[in-house]
């Protein structure tokens, strides 16, 4: 059996290295020079190759013009509406749009960015200062570095320092430039309000009134759009009719102030003066005996007995009047001297007003709630101001508006004993047109300064026709009573013949009673004004501003382009911008610190006597540690980040410089335990 083979052992060779001494380097630069031609940019660029400091001077310069160009953009839209750029893109059916928050992004990235070059290049060249002014751990290197690099490092590095150096201004501006970018943003904000629209806005207006017919025979009536503003004025079932007829296309409008002739109302409290003659009040449901009520000019009621009004058991409760002489107004052109009298039920109606879900008959008596009223209707000129808006709900930190305009007319004056009573003298085919006589208020423009306005009056047949409707309206009476013996009831009635020429009393008796007795009236002309809303002095006020409002609508329903209207603003929703200038602290504190930073570098790299190294990786390879400091990191090629910080951390050294170049070195009696 032939032996088996052995495989040759491998041989192990010793290969003897040789260390060759490092030359030791020279002081002196090199004086070599490169043959080949330098190049216009390489030429260019050698005119700053001493000047060490362009890149911060760079980072200062243009970080502070981008804060000056925030400042313009927002001092420029403040208070405007909000720009937004539009730009067609090939492509695309919709059109690329760049808003003011995106230009101001633009411009935050931008000075942030440069406005950290003189930080980061600063902490870099600090960390040469910091071991030359005396030996520090090695570990300090990583942390300056770790402060030019990020917020994390900075932060340590103040914490480190104590902010007792002048590298915690870098520290501390590179934290607030985490601010930058959202306090730039928040420099403007966008709210909706209402501003110009730049449509038409038309309100109308009237200087004089002359719709009404004369149906002959001395005979006239109102026209059909005065009737039916009266009669919503008297319904009063929302604000509509106190709207005039206007133009606004936005829904939001307001016009200067103007003048309008119309219908005022004065009205005086005369319940004092209303006497009782009354006897016990008995029978079943206290429906015999009660009281008769009047007042000095004989105007007044009798409530005592039966008013045989179709109910078997009725009481007459509220009268109104307007043929009898007045007693507080005296006035020569009125429209109408209205006088009441009204009893409220004392089982059911406190002293100021409480709403009645019914009503049930009752008779007055001597402890019967009485109201009484003379109030005049006269021809007036009013100073008026009339504005329309949407409402916004801010509640959230969002302007929305609502769908539906709401109304604000305000009578600012009104003047009523303006009118030349020198035509109504006589009998009524007599009388002729009713003016104002402008000798006695130069106040109120004149037609002969003011192409606005012509001549502030009625025509003769329209004021006839309402002196009679308005005598027909308010003159009724209201009765309670029961009816079979069993079910409560109110009757209306007229004191007048229902012609043409009167209003519809019984209607109009009905609503100013149930209004007043439930405490209903809501227009703007009663609730603004009393502090009841029972009264009867509230249909008064209604029926004068819906007069006036049906005047308006006479000369609005013309041809358009005949139309007498005053010219308003629109309003529309809009984005406005509304600037904060207190937002700019942390762009501007950055930048201070920044500067206050680099001349800080600056002064001391000068007084050390040292280039500016800054953040250079190869000035950093290029320093070397004396024979101590590398006998004490040998084998740190075997060790993790962590074990070298802790290594380290266990070396002071400092930066010395002399003839030989910067190297780290070791002083003597220095500990090289962690400190």
């Amino acid at each position: 059996m032939a032996a088996k083979s052995e495989a040759p052992l491998p041989v192990k060779l010793d290969v003897p290295v040789t260390e060759k001494p490092v030359a030791p380097e020279s002081p002196e630069p090199s004086t070599q020079e490169d043959d080949k031609p330098k190049t216009l940019l390489a030429r260019c660029g050698a005119v700053f190759d001493d000047w060490y400091y362009t890149g911060e001077i760079f980072g200062i310069i243009v970080s502070g013009l981008a804060i000056v160009s925030i400042c313009i953009v927002v001092w420029y839209y403040d208070d405007k509406e909000a720009p937004v750029w539009v730009a067609a893109v090939p492509g695309r059916d919709k059109p690329f749009q760049f808003t003011i928050n995106s230009l101001l992004s633009i411009l935050s990235v931008f000075g942030s960015t440069c406005a950290m070059i003189p930080v980061t290049k600063g902490l870099g060249q600090l960390k040469y200062l910091w071991f030359m002014e005396k030996d520090r751990t090695l570990a300090d290197l990583e942390t300056f570095d770790s402060a030019s690099r990020g917020k994390v490092g900075s932060a340590q590095l103040m914490w480190k320092l104590r902010f007792k150096h002048l590298a915690v201004l870098g520290g501390l501006a590179s934290l607030l430039a985490l601010a930058y970018g959202p306090f730039v943003q928040n420099l403007i904000v966008i709210t909706i309000e209402y501003r110009d629209g730049n449509q038409t806005a038309l309100a109308s207006f009237t200087s004089s009134y002359h719709a009404g017919i004369d149906l002959g025979n001395n005979q006239t009536q109102i026209d059909r759009a005065m009737g039916f503003a009266i009669d919503s004025a008297l319904r009063d079932t929302s604000v509509a009719w106190t709207i005039p007829p206007n133009l606004c296309k936005t829904g939001s409008c307001t016009w200067p102030e103007y003048y309008t002739a119309g219908v005022c109302a004065r009205c005086t409290d005369i319940s004092h003066l209303v006497s009782r003659e009354c006897t016990p009040v008995s029978g079943e449901d206290d429906m015999e005996g009660g009281c008769n009520v009047f007042l000095p000019n004989g105007f007044g009621f009798n409530s005592t007995g039966s008013a045989n009004v179709g109910a078997p058991l009725s009481k007459i409760v509220m009268a109104v009047n307007t043929t009898m002489p007045p007693l507080i107004y005296n006035y020569t052109t009125p429209l109408a001297i209205v006088q009441s009298i009204m009893g409220f039920d004392p089982k059911h109606h406190a002293a100021n007003g409480s709403k009645l879900s019914t009503l049930e008959p009752f008779s007055i008596g001597e402890d019967s709630p009485l109201t009484a009223r003379e109030c005049a209707l006269v021809p007036c000129v009013q100073k008026q101001r009339f504005n329309l808006s949407r409402t916004a709900d801010t509640s959230k930190g969002q302007s929305t508006s609502s769908q539906e305009s709401v109304p604000f007319l305000t009578i600012l004056d009104d003047h009523w004993d303006t009118w030349d009573p020198r035509s109504v003298e006589g009998p009524p085919e007599t009388w002729g047109d009713v003016y104002v006589n402008f000798d006695l208020h130069t106040e109120i423009p004149n037609p002969e300064e003011s192409i606005k306005y012509g001549p502030f009056g009625f025509g003769r047949t329209a004021y006839w026709a309402l002196r009679e409707y308005l005598g027909g309206l308010f003159t009724g009476y209201v009765f309670t009573g029961i009816v079979d013996g069993t079910d409560p009831s109110i009757i209306f009635k007229s004191g007048v013949d229902m012609t043409k020429s009167t209003g519809s009393t019984d209607k109009a008796m009905m609503s100013i009673f149930l209004n007043s007795q439930h405490g209903n009236w809501t227009g703007t002309f009663c609730n603004n004004t009393l502090d009841t809303s029972n009264d009867f002095e509230c249909a008064v006020r209604n029926v004068a501003a819906g007069v006036t409002n049906g005047m308006r609508i006479s000369t609005w329903e013309t041809v358009e382009d005949e139309r007498v209207a005053i010219d308003g603003v629109t309003k529309e929703p809009k984005q406005i911008c509304h600037a904060q200038w207190q937002y700019v602290a942390a762009p501007v504190a950055v930048w201070v610190l920044g500067l206050v930073l680099f001349l800080g570098v600056v002064w001391k790299t000068r007084r050390a006597g040292i280039k500016a190294w800054r953040t250079s990786s190869l000035a950093t390879l290029l320093l070397r540690l004396d024979a101590d400091s590398r006998d004490h990191l040998r084998d740190w090629q075997h060790k993790g980040d962590g074990e070298l910080r802790d290594l380290a951390a266990g070396l002071r050294l400092r930066l010395h410089v002399d003839g030989a170049g910067p190297r780290f070195v070791k002083e003597e009696g220095a500990s090289t335990g962690r400190v």
